[in-house]
């Protein structure tokens, strides 16, 4: 577990990192997203299976789910799915330097120094967790730095309003510039009263 903070934005969130066997750096990172009233380490089981499964390395941050907080740095905020997105520009140093004091370079023996983490990254999220994952995908195709998404996986997603057909169409424009597709999945449950307002399926 450690920091993971962005002072462009000025906020920070606790992450937890998961590492799967090997002494190999793996060559991809899966961010993994709860939902509405979460914490990250609730998906403690499915983080590390997810890392053990893909061979990938695996962050749960956890973010506030407090909407009345007064600004859009929340779960189901506008502004903290740009922070996400803004992770992944340049140099991702945020990302390094919450994952060097979660053992990140001890585990594979470099130098925390000039440790890197995976380019190739997916992004997964659980109900809100979902909101937000797509929302920063369509940040990282506004951001120049959706090169290295490989896809997007809602698990029982929760979007609101047009946040998923925002995201979708600004993905559409992308594989329409480079030729290069990007997929969005969704892993669904029957309708029920917590994923009622959902509207990925008609998105």
């Amino acid at each position: 577990c450690s920091d993971w903070s962005s002072t462009r934005d000025a906020w920070r969130l606790k992450a937890n990192w998961y590492y799967p066997e090997g002494d190999d750096v793996p060559d991809k990172l899966i961010v993994l997203q709860h939902g509405f009233l979460a914490l990250g380490p609730m998906y403690s089981h499915t983080a590390a299976d997810l890392a053990a499964s893909t061979g990938a390395i695996v962050v749960t941050p956890t973010i506030p789910s407090n909407f009345f907080g007064g600004d859009d740095h929340w779960l189901g905020g506008e502004g903290m799915a740009s922070a996400i997105a803004g992770l992944f520009d340049d140099d991702r140093t945020a990302l390094t330097d919450s994952a060097l004091p979660a053992g990140f370079a001890a585990r594979y023996g470099l130098d925390p120094a000039t440790a890197e983490l995976p380019q190739k990254f997916g992004l997964a999220g659980h109900s809100l967790g979902g909101q937000l994952v797509s929302a920063a995908a369509g940040y990282l195709v506004d951001n120049g730095a959706a090169a290295d998404l490989v896809g997007v996986i809602t698990l029982d997603g929760v979007p609101t309003g047009n946040t998923m057909a925002v995201a979708l169409a600004k993905l559409q424009a992308y594989e329409d510039a480079t030729d290069r597709y990007i997929p969005v999945r969704e892993i669904g449950a029957p309708t029920n009263f917590l994923n009622s307002v959902s509207n990925v399926k008609e998105a």
